[in-house]
């Protein structure tokens, strides 16, 4: 019984060695296609779907309202104080 599985073994780490390998760059790649596939089958999905399509424009409209403006307001008041010039 171990034998067999010795030799199931040595089979997969030479196909292992045969110079199939991912390299960190093509993971990356790979993962992003995977990412960009499931956002854009995520969009067609959500436009589809009226409650969907719905909940996701409320959403927008509270971030472009007032997330977006407070961001802004923070962002410019650190770059204020950190050009030198006192606290507004």
């Amino acid at each position: 019984m171990s034998r067999g599985r010795d030799a199931r073994l040595e089979s997969l780490s030479r196909s292992a060695g045969s110079g199939h390998h991912m390299t960190d760059e093509r993971a990356e790649q790979v993962a992003n296609v995977l990412l960009a596939a499931a956002a854009v089958g995520v969009a067609i999905y959500v436009v589809r779907t009226p409650p969907l399509r719905r909940l996701a424009w409320r959403f927008a409209v509270t971030a472009l309202t007032g997330t977006l403006p407070a961001w802004i307001g923070r962002e410019v008041q650190h770059a204020w104080t950190e050009s030198g010039h006192s606290r507004i």
